[in-house]
């Protein structure tokens, strides 16, 4: 796993080769798309997902920002790099309900040695925007 690159790494984990580990591991989500610059799926929020008006939870629309767009970052960066992220903004424009199906798909705008910069957005089945976001993020070579 050390010599992959980042497209190479996101890639393994979707064929099932890397364990898919962590907080995604949680996630109901299918359907990935990676390309140079681009990382999206879709997902299917569950109750465990939701706020106490039923609705699922901005936290977690963030989660999933924020999972997109490092990971379109990734795409593009050698082996041995991490992503973190510095500075995550969210934008909510209409609530998602559990058990609905939904898509996030993430583009990076630019990448510098130290520096990257992504966008992101969530669609419900009908394409209607749910949640916008962005985030600025450290390239860490290591």
């Amino acid at each position: 796993m050390k010599n992959l690159t980042g497209l190479q790494l996101l890639q393994a984990m979707v064929d099932g080769e890397i364990p898919n580990k962590g907080l995604m591991a949680n996630v109901n989500f299918s359907q990935v798309k990676i390309a140079r610059g681009k990382f999206g799926f879709t997902f299917y929020p569950t109750v465990e997902h939701i706020n106490l008006q039923g609705t699922v939870h901005g936290g977690f629309l963030a989660t999933i920002i924020d999972t997109v767009t490092t990971s379109s970052l990734l795409t593009l960066l050698g082996p041995n790099t991490a992503v973190v992220t510095l500075d995550l903004r969210c934008d909510f424009y209409k609530p998602a309900a559990p058990g609905s199906t939904l898509s996030a798909i993430a583009d990076v705008d630019s990448v510098g040695r130290t520096v990257g910069f992504a966008h992101a957005k969530i669609l419900d089945s009908n394409n209607q925007v749910i949640a916008k976001g962005s985030v600025t993020c450290s390239l860490i070579a290591g």
